[in-house]
């Protein structure tokens, strides 16, 4: 294999990681502040930080999902 092909699931990998772990922190933060009373604007500042938290979250699936489905990517 190349050192290009050997080192892209690497770094892919790692960034799926990097993605992953304060993502799982931002949900988790958002679940709890939802827990709690807030005003209709923090209502809404919450609802977009949980859809955008989601959409960096699909994204980090899609690479997972690249990675296992292709070793050369």
């Amino acid at each position: 294999m190349s050192i290009k092909t050997d080192f892209q699931p690497t770094l892919f990998s790692q960034i799926s990681h990097e993605l992953r772990i304060p993502l799982t922190g931002i949900l988790g933060m958002v679940y709890f502040l939802g827990q709690t009373p807030l005003n209709v604007q923090q209502k809404e500042y919450l609802r977009i930080i949980l859809e955008s938290a989601q959409q960096l979250e699909k994204a980090e699936v899609k690479i997972s999902a690249l990675l296992k489905n292709s070793p050369t990517i």
